[in-house]
């Protein structure tokens, strides 16, 4: 029975599958072609085709499941229609065709346009708001934009491309952040925000940023000075820093008072008069110094002035090379009182340029050699008397003989001692004839030979004879 059911329904089967052939080359294919991305306020084209429809062809245009946009009709056929549009905010969205001849209609896939917004009004924003941080601070910058979308980020430091690889910079985004700002990164940044469609690339650059990058205040100094002026002194104390980001207030401080304060603005050096005069004593000063992160204080400094006196005396060191030669000397002016001294040296009784207290001979020839003193007087009284120490001789530097030369020496020396010694052995070695001896009967030295060899000398029996033999002298 089954087989027989099967051989009925064959024909049923073979009409289905015929309709289904015909009900598709019934329909329609269409062909939509257009932009996937398309800037805000550019035009674009769609175009769509349907081969084969017999005309008159009708097109429409839809968007986001069916909404029509545009129609067009092609009255000869195999022509395709074209859909310019302008593209506004509302453009985007998956587009598709619908193709109508014959009483046959069809639908294309679908294409999606994205809308790209230009950014405009590009800035860059900082935290801290202004930009100015401590060194080792946080110090985060974002790219913003009015308007934009779909955008790209560059970053540019003094004008060249931040890269990826910069050491203590992340940039991420629209965001770049210096995580421990250092004063190397302070100075001008910028952000350029772009977008591309297809070869064609529209940026906005933002406006120049300056960070600063503040340093800390170093440890303040402190200096005392005394001059001249007509007949009277003038005293002044210098407090200055080092390293540091102005502005910084300094402040004189005198035996635990305030005297004077100043704000430095440009260079972290600041100068306070005070009363001064040779043998007056002010008292203990100190330094201080302050900025919104930082009070710092300067060691203390006596504000005494002492004349020179009490004498002077040179001394005198030799330096040496490594052969242990005498290579160089320094000299040093040692004063036992004095607090502003001024220097002199003088070689042979004839002054020399150098001023300083100490005086370095890096060679010390027959023209460096001789008497060395050195003079001293308060350096606030240029016309002043100098005291004057004992002269010091610096003596000439020997010949240098380095450790080769002398190991060389010695060996020559050794070798010739060697040769004479071995040429005086070998001669000996070679002369050994006796000699004859002649010896009065009267005072000859009688010992019996040994039988069958001959006489020897005389110093040869005395050294070889035996010390148990007996000799007899006849007198």
């Amino acid at each position: 029975m089954k087989p027989r059911h099967i051989l009925n329904l064959l024909p049923v089967l073979a009409l289905a599958c015929f309709l289904t052939m015909i009900s598709e080359c019934s329909l329609l294919q269409p062909r939509l072609t257009g932009p996937e991305k398309a800037f805000l306020n550019s035009r674009v084209a769609f175009r769509c085709v349907a081969p084969g429809a017999p005309p008159p062809v009708t097109y429409r245009l839809l968007r986001d499941g069916g909404a029509p946009v545009a129609t067009h009709v092609d009255d000869e056929g195999g022509q395709t229609a074209v859909f310019p549009l302008k593209v506004t905010a509302a453009t985007g969205g998956a587009y598709r065709c619908r193709a109508a001849a014959g009483g046959i209609t069809g639908v294309s896939a679908g294409v999606r346009l994205t809308v790209v917004t230009p950014a405009s009004n590009t800035r860059v924003e900082s935290d801290p708001s202004p930009p100015v941080a401590f060194e080792g601070s946080r110090v985060a910058l974002s790219c913003e934009v009015d308007r934009g979308s779909h955008l790209s980020y560059t970053w540019f430091f003094n004008r060249t491309e931040v890269g990826g690889s910069w050491p203590g910079v992340r940039a991420s985004g629209s965001r770049l952040v210096l995580e421990r700002a250092t004063p190397q990164q302070a100075g001008g940044y910028y952000c350029v925000a772009w977008a591309t469609v297809q070869d064609t690339r529209r940026f906005s650059t933002s406006t120049e940023i300056q960070v600063v990058v503040k340093v800390f205040l170093s440890k303040p100094m402190i200096s005392f000075s005394m001059v001249k002026v007509g007949d009277g002194y003038r005293g002044n104390v210098t407090c200055w820093c080092s390293r540091g980001s102005p502005p910084a207030n300094f402040s004189l401080w005198v035996d635990g008072r305030p005297v004077g304060w100043f704000t430095a603005t440009g260079a972290l050096a600041v100068s306070f008069p005070v009363p001064a005069a040779p043998g007056l004593d002010m008292g203990e000063a100190r330094c201080r110094v302050q900025s919104p992160r930082q009070q710092l204080h300067s060691e203390p400094l006596s504000l005494e002035v002492v004349p020179v006196g009490g004498g002077l005396r040179v001394e005198l060191e030799y330096l040496y090379s490594a052969g242990s030669g005498r290579a160089a000397a320094r000299l040093c002016c040692l004063l036992v009182r004095g607090t502003f001294p001024s220097f002199s040296w003088l070689l042979n009784g004839s002054q020399l340029p150098a001023a300083g207290r100490s005086l370095l001979l890096p060679v010390i020839g027959p023209t460096e050699a001789g008497q060395y003193a050195c003079r001293a007087r308060d350096s606030y009284e240029p016309h002043g008397p100098w005291a004057q120490s004992p002269a010091v001789m610096v003596q000439p530097t020997e010949p240098d003989t380095t450790p080769l030369d002398a190991i060389a020496i010695l060996f020559c020396c050794f070798f010739l001692l060697t040769l004479v010694v071995g040429s005086i052995c070998v001669y000996k070695m070679f002369d050994r004839k006796p000699a004859p001896t002649h010896v009065p009967a009267a005072h000859s030295l009688l010992v019996p030979p040994p039988p069958s060899s001959p006489a020897p000398s005389e110093c040869e029996s005395q050294s070889d004879s035996d010390p148990d033999q007996t000799m007899e002298i006849t007198v």
